[in-house]
């Protein structure tokens, strides 16, 4: 047994700190504001807002990639 301690992660070991922008098409059918939690399981070609009814699949779905809408 060793005496080594890890540390508890920090939100530097988990968030991307890079700016990342892209352009792309989002799917929807209602006008979403700024800071909208998105998701796209088609590497980045279109995305669709995460949901309350589409949250716990589109997490659990290891194709998703996630971003924040920064413009209307």
């Amino acid at each position: 047994m060793s005496n080594e301690q890890k540390k508890p992660k920090t939100i530097g070991d988990v968030v991307v700190n890079k700016v990342l922008g892209v352009n792309a098409k989002v799917e929807t059918t209602k006008v979403l504001e700024c800071g909208a939690v998105l998701f796209s399981i088609n590497g980045g070609e279109s995305f669709a807002a995460v949901t309350s009814d589409n949250q716990t699949t589109t997490i659990a779905n290891a194709q998703a990639v996630f971003g924040v809408l920064c413009d209307n």
